[in-house]
């Protein structure tokens, strides 16, 4: 068997009776032993090409091995020599994979830094956007729509995706009111145009005329169900009954949770 001396990594056979058992390519200290002859534990070489040795590191191997054997013998003995091969297997694989992590890189892994809470919102995109258009910033927006925006859990990033600034105007950019009905086209029209108002003002109000000019835009003005549509959905507005000298509206706090509810379905 070799001796203690040399360099490079060789292979670790245990014998036991008739039988080799290779156990692992990489070793890491040149010692030879010969342990427990007695109690049912056969003669066991371990037998460890170099790598260059060092005299701590072989003796605490020694230790382990002595230990090891120790423990098979409290085993039945028709299992101590299996029970010492496989303790011995567990023990030098766990070393050497101990050092294959220490042979790598010593490179310290770079800490991912935190998202700021800017990065954490969804970027939105400004494509299609021209010159002197933007996105709303939190800036833009009057402070009784953003408590509305934080109370009904919206976010900015909705609020983009229905409309756009131009020269410090807040415009439409929606087109689909997502329904073919002409009734609720005039309510959605509504409850959108007093939107756009609370951006700017924090007035959840919509100019009556400002909303039959967009229905009309949009093929959704019924002359002759103007009046009723209002009065069938006065849940929403904070009139009692609607009536031809009113010419603004404004929303009910029934009606700002039918405004939220319509954002998340514009999206």
């Amino acid at each position: 068997m070799g001796g203690a001396g040399g360099c490079g990594y060789r292979d670790l056979r245990i014998l036991s009776r008739d039988s080799v058992y290779p156990l692992l390519p990489c070793v890491t200290f040149g010692v030879q032993y010969i342990l427990s002859r007695d109690s049912g534990l056969k003669a066991i070489i371990v037998v460890y090409r170099p790598a260059r040795c060092e005299r701590d590191g072989v003796s605490k191997v020694k230790e382990k091995i002595l230990e090891i054997a120790e423990i098979a013998k409290a085993c039945p003995e028709n299992l101590q020599t299996i029970c010492f091969e496989l303790l011995l297997k567990d023990y030098l694989s766990s070393r050497a994979s101990e050092r294959e992590g220490k042979s790598g890189s010593a490179e310290p892994a770079k800490s991912t830094p935190e998202p700021t809470t800017e990065e954490q919102e969804p970027a939105v995109t400004t494509e299609g956007l021209g010159k002197g258009q933007d996105d709303l910033s939190g800036s833009d927006l009057h402070v009784k729509a953003r408590h509305f925006l934080k109370k009904h859990d919206l976010k900015l990033s909705q609020l983009n995706n229905l409309f756009y600034k131009e020269n410090g105007q807040i415009l439409p950019l929606y087109d689909d009111l997502k329904t073919t009905r002409v009734a609720e086209s005039q309510m959605r029209v509504t409850l959108l145009q007093a939107l756009r108002e609370a951006l700017n003002t924090g007035n959840f109000e919509s100019e009556l005329q400002a909303v039959r000019d967009d229905c009309e835009a949009r093929k959704c003005y019924d002359v002759s169900n103007w009046g009723n549509n209002f009065k069938n959905n006065a849940a929403l507005f904070d009139f009692t009954i609607f009536n031809k000298s009113i010419t603004r509206v404004r929303l009910s706090e029934h009606g700002k949770k039918e405004l939220a509810d319509l954002i998340s379905e514009l999206q």
